[in-house]
């Protein structure tokens, strides 16, 4: 008798002071470029893509196995050139995504997104001029979805080398008068730590 109340006792104290699961996480921080296609319904004007730079990081709870959600910062500049202007504007991106590990290496997301422009537009010829994105007809604000795809080149236990193929796609008008939605395409290399698992 005295055995049997002693494992249940032993039983107990494993269930009382068993330390509880914790939640876990990951930090991304990663860096690369962009390519920014605009939608302009506001007048003939033909924009031409040009390459910016882009970097940032991101955070992510993972909330079940395989699953995570994230959300972070990029900064992104929107460079074009429209009539003999280069134009280049400058963006703070918040998304909030779900992520999903798809194969051992191979992580997914999607979700919407939040950017805040920082700074004045530039638009330069021989010299380079500023303008305000009111007096342009502009919206400081833009709303849409992203996507994203990232493939570990290099895994160890918690950290990991990554590379990230990301496209945004704006569904707020960027615009007050007509029609201005961007798209961007951004490739990224970083370096990750923690693991979906």
């Amino acid at each position: 008798m005295k055995k049997i109340i002693l494992f249940l006792l032993i039983i107990l104290g494993m269930g009382v002071f068993a330390p509880e699961p914790r939640a876990s996480g990951h930090l991304r921080l990663a860096g690369g470029a962009s390519t920014t296609s605009l939608s302009d319904s506001t007048s003939a004007t033909t924009h031409q893509s040009k390459y910016a730079i882009v970097g940032g990081a991101a955070v992510g709870l993972h909330v079940a196995p395989k699953i995570a959600l994230e959300t972070g910062a990029w900064v992104l500049s929107r460079n074009y050139v429209a009539t003999g202007y280069s134009v280049q504007t400058r963006w703070i991106a918040i998304p909030l995504e779900g992520r999903f590990q798809l194969l051992p290496s191979v992580n997914v997301g999607a979700g919407p997104y939040y950017a805040i422009a920082s700074g004045n537009v530039s638009a330069r010829t021989h010299t380079t001029k500023t303008f305000t994105y009111s007096a342009l007809g502009l919206k400081e604000g833009d709303f849409g979805v992203t996507g994203s795809v990232y493939a570990d080149l290099l895994s160890l236990k918690v950290v990991s080398v990554f590379v990230e193929a990301r496209y945004s796609s704006s569904v707020a008008n960027a615009a007050k008068t007509g029609t201005l939605k961007y798209s961007d395409a951004i490739a990224l290399i970083g370096l990750r730590l923690g693991e979906i698992k």
